[in-house]
């Protein structure tokens, strides 16, 4: 599922300038930016679950449990994941957010 979320540019590129001063470096304008919302949910296993905590952000506190601890967690964590997915899938999701900007100029 898609939804179009409409604001103007002015209301993103404020919530971004006070992060940061580009002001001082160029000007930015567009007359129309459109955010896209898209659904990305799909069915994974519990050993693809691990997998995927294990290529991802995770994987550092991962590594924390250290190696002779592991396969203790490994079984706890799964034994979790089966309480709440007695079929042995999950559901991922991943929704993003993309954007479409028309008329966009820069001045430095």
């Amino acid at each position: 599922m898609q939804e179009s979320v409409n604001r103007t540019f002015a209301d993103v590129f404020d919530s971004v300038a006070s992060l940061y001063d580009t002001n001082r470096f160029f000007q930015i304008s567009a007359e129309k930016l459109e955010i896209i919302h898209s659904e990305i949910r799909y069915k994974i296993s519990i050993e693809d679950w691990w997998l995927l905590l294990n290529s991802a952000g995770y994987k550092g506190l991962l590594d924390q449990v250290g190696s002779h601890r592991i396969q203790e967690f490994k079984d706890r964590h799964y034994q979790q994941i089966l309480n709440v997915s007695p079929n042995g899938e999950i559901l991922l999701i991943a929704d993003t957010y993309y954007t479409f900007v028309s008329k966009f100029s820069m001045k430095f």
